[in-house]
């Protein structure tokens, strides 16, 4: 007993005195501390892999970590009421050439919108109402943004709605001057499944 108290106080000592480096020299401590840090590392990945906070570093260097979720169940998304429409030329006129589109991803059970981790489509149709079956909606474009392109048009704040996007939709030179177009906005989760939200119908001015 009196040789385990000795060498209990010696060690303390050591590790008080010579810092971590004067524990280690004892081969069988080494490794016994080494056996314990790698345990816990793994613990800790574990978890953080569960919790969806481990980070994920894509070629470009963004990192990918606990704020983007992949569990998105919803999609909510309106015009911006305020500034909906866009002008690319140079210099501005008053044509309309795109519209600003905000977008909520609400994850697993949460009810504030939070990043999404996946992408982000939106499409957009002319829609023809003259027909005799109906509705037509005539698909005109497709923009995909992947996590890190779509992260670009994230809010920099969190409003009282959460985190969100305020998305910048250009159509070039497609003809929808006056005429109703449709918009949807989809998640594409990274299990496969879809996420869509509601169909955005508005009428596109010949000037704004």
């Amino acid at each position: 007993m009196l040789h385990t108290a000795t060498t209990s106080t010696r060690v303390a000592h050591r590790f008080s005195g010579g810092g971590l480096e004067s524990v280690c020299r004892s081969p069988r401590l080494a490794a016994t501390r080494r056996g314990a840090l790698c345990f816990v590392a793994s613990v800790a990945f574990t978890l953080l892999s569960a919790t969806g906070c481990a980070t994920t570093t894509t070629g470009s260097g963004f990192r990918i970590d606990g704020r983007f979720r992949k569990d998105i169940t919803r999609v909510s998304c309106f015009v911006d009421k305020q500034s909906p429409w866009l002008n690319f030329d140079r210099p501005p006129r008053d044509i309309p050439g795109g519209v600003r589109i905000v977008a909520y991803f609400t994850g697993g059970t949460d009810a504030l919108g939070v990043f999404g981790d996946g992408n982000v489509v939106i499409d957009m149709y002319r829609i023809d109402r003259t027909s005799e079956q109906g509705e037509q909606a005539e698909h005109l474009l497709r923009k995909t943004f992947d996590t890190e392109h779509a992260y670009q048009f994230g809010f920099k704040k969190a409003t009282r709605f959460g985190w969100g996007y305020l998305f910048l939709v250009g159509w070039g030179d497609i003809d929808v001057l006056d005429k109703e177009v449709m918009f949807i906005v989809s998640f594409e989760r990274q299990d496969g499944s879809t996420i869509r939200g509601k169909r955005l119908y508005f009428k596109v001015p010949r000037e704004a």
